[in-house]
């Protein structure tokens, strides 16, 4: 039960900075224009993607709709199942939830996801997000580092080393147990 008691605060959070931030844009910034924040590196550029992350389009807005609520609810039933003890892979888990119900609300409430922040270096600008796409990718970065810390932690120090003299293989390691043996000392007559 530790996993909620940090896990809620962080998507309660997260969720609650995506909003105010997409309402704060939505009363105070003119749709489609850009603010320069740092030169034009990073702007302030308001603009509502109907479409999916990237601003790709799969269906409406039901079919976004359905797709956040039952991954949503695919998450949450995997969180429940997991270990308290592996706070990373909760907490990524937790991250990634919170960027789903950021844009869930958006989606429900205006019916197209607000995107805001817009970095690039001139022409060149990558798709214009915000903190709920970020937690999403951000919750992925720490769900993969996880996993790579797991596997490694997993196998510590029984791994085949690279190292030509450590190696041990099933042929060898019996090879090694049968020489190791007493030999036998009985003679045989016949």
């Amino acid at each position: 039960m530790k996993k909620w008691a940090y896990g809620i605060p962080i998507l309660s959070l997260i969720v609650a900075l995506d909003q105010a931030t997409k309402i704060w844009i939505q009363n105070n910034i003119q749709l489609y224009s850009a603010n320069n924040i740092i030169t034009d590196i990073l702007r302030i550029t308001f603009i509502k993607n109907p479409g999916g992350a990237f601003s790709t389009k799969f269906g409406g807005n039901s079919f976004y709709i359905t797709v956040s609520i039952i991954a949503t609810l695919i998450v949450i039933i995997y969180i429940t199942k997991i270990s308290d003890d592996n706070k990373g892979l909760c907490l990524a888990l937790f991250i990634i939830i919170s960027g789903a119900i950021g844009n869930l609300i958006d989606r429900i409430r205006i019916g197209e996801v607000i995107d805001w922040i817009d970095i690039g270096f001139k022409s060149t600008r990558w798709p214009t997000f915000n903190i709920a796409d970020s937690a999403i990718v951000i919750g992925l970065i720490i769900l993969i580092f996880n996993n790579s810390n797991g596997k490694r932690n997993i196998c510590g120090n029984a791994c085949p080393s690279t190292d030509s003299t450590n190696k041990v293989g099933p042929l060898s390691l019996q090879d090694r147990l049968e020489s190791e043996q007493e030999p036998n000392t009985e003679t045989h007559t016949r």
